[in-house]
């Protein structure tokens, strides 16, 4: 038996419900693009992989969490290149033939409103995912989250009821005093809008959640993707400072199918991994498994020293994910 399988039949199958919601899926093809991917994108995580179709996903489930039903949150990749007509139908299309996906559509912030309403409805999407990487003329440091989520869509966004996976920016992540004034005025300002923090506003370790917690943690349309998430004392806090209904579990496919251990050392995040990757830290003498693993694995550690429920567990991997989606 090999070591993932071990990994899984020992110490997750058991601990899975048996239905899981990940909230944090890219799905997109080599042909959604319109240009060459820049060396820089080429050099992220996302850049390992030329495409991941809905096939491939497929297939990723089955082999990663055999015997488990799975249903997701899609979205394409958010690369400068992409041609969001295409990759936005592609993943509509997808939803539409597979009743297990919902999707979200990644906007061209040069979009208007009409622009906007028009593809949501078209595509029937549940609303957007959004990225700081299209802001041009801007020093990515100094981005701020009003820059790409941008008033045409929180005014579509908030007279649907529509959900936005928030992928905030900034050096300091979620402990940045801008990130955390712009999300208290956006869900004050939107309130019918669902706003979802993607991996725990980046908090890959303790310090920045602890840091920016406090100023949030009380906003009633606010939740939290536990996507790449693989520090336990991450999570326990989050599950010690907010409703268990706001948490949703993720993984980020296709990057969490890479083997490694994502971690946080002295406030540098970094991906720990047996090879060089332009985004991973090369180790020498360790055997890793699936980063999708390592969430679960630091879901399972906080559950356990919490002592949550097998319904509250399910509610994590499933149940809050299933409701938010049918508001």
């Amino acid at each position: 038996m090999d070591k993932d399988k071990k990994i899984y039949l020992e110490e997750l199958r058991d601990f899975l419900p048996e239905k899981i919601f990940d909230f944090h899926i890219h799905i997109w093809r080599k042909t959604d693009f319109i240009c060459a991917i820049s060396k820089n994108e080429l050099s992220s995580p996302g850049g390992s992989f030329k495409e991941f179709t809905f096939s491939q996903l497929a297939e990723t489930y089955n082999e990663l969490f055999p015997g488990k039903e799975w249903e997701g949150l899609v979205f394409s990749i958010p690369f400068s290149a992409i041609d969001f007509d295409r990759a936005n139908a592609y993943v509509s299309r997808i939803c539409a033939k597979n009743k297990n996906c919902f999707s979200l559509m990644i906007p061209d912030l040069k979009w208007s409103r009409e622009e906007i309403e028009r593809r949501i409805e078209a595509g029937r999407f549940l609303g957007f995912k959004p990225y700081y990487t299209f802001v041009k003329g801007k020093c990515p440091d100094s981005i701020r989250i009003g820059d790409y989520v941008t008033k045409p869509m929180l005014e579509v966004a908030n007279k649907k009821n529509l959900i936005i996976l928030l992928h905030i920016p900034r050096p300091e992540r979620i402990a940045d005093k801008y990130n955390r004034k712009d999300i208290v005025r956006l869900c004050s300002s939107y309130p019918e809008v669902r706003f979802i923090l993607a991996h725990i506003g980046r908090s890959y370790g303790r310090e920045f959640l602890a840091r920016g917690i406090k100023d949030i943690k009380g906003l009633q349309n606010l939740y939290y993707d536990l996507a790449m998430v693989n520090d336990e004392s991450v999570i326990q806090l989050l599950l010690d400072s907010v409703p268990l209904s706001k948490v949703l579990f993720g993984t980020d496919f296709p990057v969490a199918l890479k083997k490694g251990l994502h971690i946080c050392i002295n406030g540098k995040c970094v991906f720990l991994m047996d090879k060089k990757l332009p985004w991973s830290v090369k180790t020498n003498g360790i055997e890793y498994t699936y980063f999708a693993y390592e969430t679960v694995r630091a879901i399972k550690q906080a559950a356990d020293t919490l002592k949550l429920n097998r319904e509250e567990i399910k509610a994590i991997f499933y149940d809050n994910a299933k409701r938010l989606i049918e508001i």
